[in-house]
């Protein structure tokens, strides 16, 4: 089927397409789903060009696209005779062509064309942001390989990671299977458009997911205790990064905001620079049952929470978890984790003077100091290891009975990358489906 031969001249546009079989002809195949009108790509010359089919590449004069071919127009004779006479084209001259399942929808896949073009260039720029940040943070931890942030040892506690679970459908891949992605594969910002038409014609997966409609409930713990370590900072951080790149990249995704602490805020318009809500406990079942009742029908509801602790009022979390596992939600939570928040533990004399998380407050610490209190001891590193495998017996148990994944993030300089590549596998999968 495949040869990599490339028509003459066709190298000039800003993408090159691929597997060109060497007769110049593709199969016809029912409507496909990311170009539902386009029934066929195939090499013609260019005096068999027919009406209403669409120029992709083979049309170049001096090095760039036939500017009366920009915005891939479909072919009509007034504009082919408009070509020859102006740029004296050969009649046969090879041009590579996408043919529309009929006549009366060219001008329809035009614009889809147009769309996926502007889609893929818009790509070009976040795929390039995205690697420049990942690579200076993997000098930066002095690790080096192909791996996902998500999966390094040095940004994340590997063995804590709980990946494709789905409460809306199966994960069942083969070890070697390639799941797209908009963050990374072989396809190189822009040079993917033509890889994807061909794609949709001979029914082969693309390496850019498709744009599937998912509501996106994204929820951020604003408690006390993320003010300390940037964690807050990050956060809001992560929630405008996605505000800001994904209607570039996945226009078809909606996205919703949750900050939640002992109450929900809903709908927070990006981007934030303060949470907005008081920065108090960390209370889940509110904020579960929140987000359940603002799922929209006919899209997928993907929910990820970043919080840096354990729900304080865990049996109704729980309960409510289920609830999301029952509606056929796909969670994801992302754990921020320091050991040294779990060094230090307020002594028994003043432990009711802490908050529901333990922890005392700015305002208590200040008083306490004036009287030269010793409020606070260091734990032993048997109790620390205990303190911490408690943390995440919790998490992973609220993560188990919402039926959904996990990730534990110990570099939160990290969380943006993390958060971009869960939401960008999830993608990926469902346009296995």
């Amino acid at each position: 089927m495949a040869s990599d031969r490339n028509a003459p001249g066709e190298g000039a546009l800003p993408w090159r397409p691929e597997r060109i079989a060497r007769d110049g002809k593709m199969p016809a195949t029912p409507p496909v789903r990311r170009l539902p009108r386009l029934r066929r790509v195939r090499r013609v010359n260019w005096r068999s060009i027919p009406e209403h089919a669409i120029v992709l590449s083979g049309a170049e004069v001096n090095g760039a696209p036939a500017p009366e071919l920009i915005g891939f127009p479909p072919m009509n004779r007034v504009l082919k005779e408009r070509l020859l006479d102006r740029y004296r084209f050969l009649p046969r001259h090879n041009v590579i062509i996408a043919e529309p399942v009929a006549p009366v929808v060219a001008a329809n896949l035009s614009d889809d064309i147009r769309t996926l073009y502007a889609q893929v260039t818009a790509l070009t720029e976040v795929r390039g942001s995205f690697a420049a940040e990942r690579e200076r943070l993997l000098a930066r931890l002095g690790t080096a390989g192909a791996e996902r942030i998500s999966e390094a040892p040095e940004a994340t506690r590997v063995e804590r990671l709980v990946k494709d679970r789905y409460n809306s459908f199966m994960v069942s891949l083969r070890p070697d299977a390639a799941v797209p992605s908009f963050l990374y594969g072989p396809v190189s910002g822009a040079n993917s458009v033509g890889d994807l038409i061909l794609a949709e014609a001979t029914r082969q997966t693309a390496a850019m997911p498709l744009d599937l409609p998912v509501t996106l409930h994204l929820a951020l713990d604003c408690s006390y205790s993320m003010s300390a370590r940037g964690k807050l900072d990050e956060g809001l951080r992560t929630m405008n990064r996605l505000g800001a790149v994904l209607p570039r990249i996945a226009g078809e995704t909606r996205l919703k905001t949750y900050l939640f602490s002992d109450t929900v805020r809903e709908g927070a318009d990006l981007p934030l620079e303060r949470p907005g809500i008081e920065m108090a406990g960390t209370k889940f079942a509110a904020l579960f049952r929140r987000v359940a009742a603002r799922a929209v029908a006919g899209t997928r509801n993907k929910l990820i929470v970043i919080t840096d602790g354990e729900a304080e009022d865990m049996s109704p979390a729980r309960r409510a978890a289920a609830s999301l596992r029952e509606s056929r939600f796909d969670v994801t939570q992302i754990l921020l984790h320091n050991d040294d928040d779990l060094r230090s533990v307020v002594t028994d004399e003043y432990a009711d003077l802490a908050g529901a998380d333990g922890i005392l407050r700015d305002e208590r610490t200040a008083e306490l100091d004036r009287l030269g209190a010793v409020y606070s001891r260091t734990r032993s590193e048997e109790e620390l290891t205990e303190a911490i495998e408690e943390r995440f017996a919790a998490f992973t148990a609220l993560t188990e009975e919402a039926g959904g994944n996990q990730v534990v993030v110990t570099l939160f300089s990290a969380l943006s990358l993390v958060s971009l590549e869960v939401y960008d596998r999830y993608l990926g999968l469902l346009t296995l489906l």
